[in-house]
């Protein structure tokens, strides 16, 4: 009768051992539904977005603007001024109460200190900061699953062992 339910015990588990998933399977399928793991991509994404705004600092900027204002009241010359500069056959009127402006701007930079080869340094530096932390959240993650995973496994042998020692008393 022992030799029986040994080798059923044993048959069952050799059942059940196939049923169940390996830990590297577990750790596998943790990853792959975790939703940390899209952070890989968000922070590839910022990275090259900062070393793309980095690389635009030698690109030449133009920049336009126009002004149009009119004015209620503008300075005149006193009339007595006017008036004996006629005289004279000079003729200068005041400001116009309308006032135009326009302005085209180039800016290109000659030199920078340093400064755009600095801000590619630190957007690397942070992407790998940022990936490394991601990288510490996966393997308490995985730290997790292997607590989970073999603690299913001695909730399992515990339920055998419990079965194992019901049968033992019953036969008894």
């Amino acid at each position: 009768m022992k030799r029986v339910v040994i080798l059923c015990v044993w048959l069952f588990s050799v059942v059940a051992g196939h049923a169940q998933l390996s830990l590297d399977e577990c750790r596998r399928l943790a990853r792959e539904n975790y939703p940390e793991i899209r952070q890989y991509d968000l922070v590839h994404q910022t990275e090259q977005y900062n070393l793309s705004n980095a690389a635009r600092a030698w690109i030449p900027q133009i920049a336009f603007s126009a002004q149009a204002t009119w004015q209620t009241d503008a300075p005149n010359f006193p009339k007595e001024l006017t008036g004996m500069l006629a005289q004279q056959g000079l003729e200068i009127p005041g400001l116009r109460k309308d006032q135009y402006k326009v302005a085209l701007e180039l800016n290109q930079t000659i030199w920078d200190g340093g400064k755009s080869v600095a801000d590619k340094r630190i957007a690397r530096a942070e992407a790998a900061e940022q990936k490394t932390m991601t990288d510490v959240d996966l393997y308490e993650l995985e730290g997790r699953v292997d607590d989970l995973y073999f603690g299913i496994l001695l909730l399992d042998e515990r339920i055998a062992q419990t079965n194992l020692t019901l049968n033992l008393l019953r036969s008894n």
